[in-house]
């Protein structure tokens, strides 16, 4: 232990403290009525700080008294609570009850020192920290009422850190609405507003070929009559099915992967070859072609559908339904995955990807999913979705702005990230200059801890240890 600071003292948790090991009752002696003692067992128990039983016992082994800390000894070493009531000890947690010392200093303690009981911990299976290992744990121990002050200054601290963290909480939710909604006013029309009043011949050229556009073989459904009315976007964009975009060749080819028979074995699969995009390799800014699977020579040539080419937009379509990527690699696709092949002079690319992922699509895409044992949206039903096409032009003056506004948002979800990170490492310097002694000044009017642990050692010998087995009364 590094040196400790004037009026502190060196000791260790055997001797400030009474500790109970915890044992476990049988099997047969537990319930999920209520009968009896609560019972904790181990890390599973300790939520949000406190102590969450759902079984109990009406034939204790260990208990503790209200006011103990409870500390998790096996498997998730470290966790720390106090009992708010009689608690049953099982296997997996210690009784440590404070003697002449502050008991949220103590507690406090054992919360900085998680991680160190943690490595600590010895076994295979099962890791758990032994009696002794937890009666010779060294702390230095300051005089009572800096104990109390440390406290104080503690709580002020890390109730900013909490403070923090609740703010830092809500960035996520706060990034993803604010991309949403740059997504619907981008297909709105709302975005781009000023741009085709600045730019009329773009639009009035548009609006003509909208005027020839006809929907073809393509049955709309109730969901659909009702979304040609829901949504508000501009008279000169193009609105039609997917499948009419398909019969006029402004999107050359819409194929999903591999079914029945033609799906690949889990044995065609190797380091080499071809990815085998699934859902899980889609996300709304990355494609991840690394972790795909691979595939290549004889299970490959017998595939027939699903080869994606780079620039093809892909959208996962089972599963987990709406995730969106630009294809930058040839790759063959999963049944989980469906390719579109934009014609370069009717879609840019990177529009048809942010539209996927608009709430213009997606709400569309929720509802025409099949909500079975895993949600679907097939083939058939993606030719009567609807599509929105202004002018290339303005197409690609919504992607600049869509990209510009994305890349500000990702940037400060890198930074809370960071800022995520940081927290944790924050709390735990807080703790650590506080039981170095540097978190508050020391007071030479203080009683040394030295007499304290003194006084400790002459009571230690009446004081009452915590209750051992009894019958409950219940």
């Amino acid at each position: 232990m590094s040196e400790l600071p004037e009026n502190w003292t060196a000791t260790t948790l055997g001797e400030i403290s009474l500790l109970e090991m915890g044992q476990s009752p049988d099997g047969d002696a537990t319930n999920v009525t209520g009968s009896g003692y609560p019972l904790v067992g181990g890390a599973s128990e300790f939520k949000c700080g406190g102590l969450t039983a759902t079984r109990f016992t009406d034939q204790p082994t260990k208990l503790s008294e209200i006011g103990d800390i409870i500390l998790c000894i096996r498997a998730t070493i470290g966790k720390v609570a106090v009992a708010d009531k009689i608690y049953c000890l099982g296997r997996g947690v210690a009784g440590i009850r404070p003697q002449l010392v502050d008991s949220d200093w103590l507690r406090r303690f054992l919360v900085y020192s998680g991680q160190a009981l943690d490595e600590a911990g010895t076994g295979t299976t099962f890791r758990q920290i032994d009696k002794a290992t937890l009666n010779n744990w060294p702390l230095g121990l300051p005089p009572l009422p800096e104990q109390r002050r440390i406290v104080a200054k503690l709580d002020a601290l890390l109730a900013g850190v909490a403070r923090a963290r609740k703010e830092l909480d809500r960035v996520p939710s706060l990034i993803a609405h604010h991309k949403q909604a740059l997504l619907a006013a981008a297909f709105s029309g709302e975005l781009t507003r000023e741009w085709r009043g600045e730019h009329p011949e773009v639009w009035q050229g548009a609006r003509r070929l909208h005027r020839r556009t006809v929907r073809r073989g393509v049955p709309e459904t109730a969901h659909a009559q009702d979304f040609l009315h829901d949504w508000i976007r501009p008279p000169e964009w193009r609105f039609e099915h997917v499948g009419s975009f398909l019969l006029d060749g402004s999107i050359v080819d819409v194929k999903d992967g591999n079914h029945g028979s033609n799906h690949p074995k889990r044995g065609d699969f190797g380091a080499t070859g071809l990815p085998f995009i699934t859902a899980a390799q889609l996300t709304d800014d990355v494609f991840n072609y690394l972790d795909a699977p691979k595939i290549e020579g004889e299970p490959l040539g017998k595939l027939k559908v699903g080869f994606a080419e780079p620039g093809d937009v892909l959208l996962s379509h089972k599963g987990t339904v709406g995730r969106a990527a630009i294809c930058t690699q040839s790759c063959v696709l999963s049944p989980q995955t469906t390719y579109y092949r934009p014609n370069t002079e009717s879609f840019n690319g990177a529009f048809l990807r942010y539209l996927f992922m608009s709430p213009f699509f997606q709400k569309q895409l929720r509802g025409v999913e099949s909500q079975t044992t895993r949600n679907f949206v097939p083939i058939l039903r993606q030719y009567q979705l609807f599509l929105l096409a202004p002018s290339l032009a303005e197409q690609e003056f919504i992607v600049r702005i869509l990209d510009e506004g994305f890349s500000w948002l990702n940037a400060a979800s890198a930074e809370h990230e960071l800022a995520a990170k940081l927290l944790p490492k924050l709390e735990q310097s807080i703790l650590a200059k506080a039981f170095r002694g540097e978190l508050v000044p020391q007071d030479p009017a203080d009683e040394p801890a030295a007499v304290l642990l003194a006084r400790i050692r002459t009571e230690r010998d009446g004081a009452a240890r915590p209750a051992r087995a009894r019958k409950a009364r219940v």
